[in-house]
This record gives structure tokens, sequence and C-alpha cells, in this order.
């Protein structure tokens, strides 16, 4: 409330919070190409110029969560890399593997989960219950990105989606 009484609008996230990602992967993104993890970099890197989070809480799934990771990176925003095991990049393509050993190289902490059954949904839940907002690239189509989102809510946390913004962006291309 500001001093007349009135509710204030506080932007998405107040400068400096802890910001948990969430979003699809290559395979609903339109692949693992280069011209898909440029525009997913793009986007993720405009809204850390606007959004200015203090910190990114990464899952370091290959698609969205990568892109933030890497914008986060290159905004001077500090990573934190979660991984559902070790290893968790080995089925990607080459490149893929490449960006995201620099990623890791380049974060400020990272979290490495033990795997084994239910893995990434328990690296997801390591990664929400961390963020103070969650950042989300989802499409509304069920899968771990729809299970993340409702357990962000079901936490109290905000959830911020950019899928239109994908679209739209997608569009242009």
């Amino acid at each position: 409330m500001n001093d007349a009484g009135r509710p204030v609008s506080i932007p998405f996230p107040a400068p400096g919070e802890r910001v948990a990602v969430t979003g699809h992967q290559p395979t609903l993104l339109g692949g693992y190409g280069e011209d898909v993890a440029d525009r997913l970099r793009a986007l993720a890197g405009g809204w850390i110029a606007r959004e200015r989070p203090g910190e990114i809480i990464s899952g370091m799934a290959a698609g969205w969560d990568m892109a933030v990771a890497e914008a986060a990176l290159a905004a001077g925003v500090p990573l934190v890399a979660v991984l559902a095991c070790p290893g968790q990049n080995q089925s990607w393509p080459d490149e893929a593997r490449a960006r995201f050993e620099r990623a890791l190289a380049g974060a400020a902490a990272v979290q490495v989960m033990p795997g084994g059954p239910g893995m990434w949904t328990k690296r997801d839940g390591w990664v929400l219950a961390r963020g103070e907002r969650v950042l989300a690239l989802w499409s509304g189509v069920p899968g771990g990105t729809e299970r993340a989102v409702l357990k962000a809510r079901r936490l109290g946390r905000p959830v911020h989606n950019l899928w239109q913004d994908w679209l739209a962006l997608d569009l242009a291309a």
C-alpha cells in the first residue's frame, strides 16, 4: 500500500529476487538447432534485462532451462545450476552438451541430485522450493512442465509464463 492506502503494483520480479525456471524441452520448441536456441536466449535475455532478478535457479534441462541459464550468465546474474543426476546431458547433441558444460563452469553454485526414480520431479521440487517466483515457458500441454507449474502454485509461488511471448517471437522469426 502506498501512503494513500492504495495498492501498489509490484513488478515481476522485484529486483534481486531468486527466480526458479521451468519450461519445455527442445522437442516442444522446435528442436535442438541453434536458431531455436538463439530465439530462446533472446526471449530469456530480454526478460532478464527488464526484470533484473538477483539469482536464477535452473534445472538445466535442454530448451528453456538452458536458455535462461545462458542468458543469466551473459547478463551477469548469478546462476544456481541444479542437475537431476550426474551426466544429465549425456544424450544431448554435441553443441548442446558443450553449452551445458560452459554454463556449469560459469554457475555460482551447482547442486547435483543423486538420480534414481523420480529424479526429474525431485530436481524440480528443489528448484521450486528455493525460488521466490517462477519463470515458465509452458504451452499448457500435460507433462513435466505442467507438474512444475502446478507445484509452484501449490507452494504459493507467483508464476510468470512467457508462452505467448515465445509464440510472438517464433512467428516473427
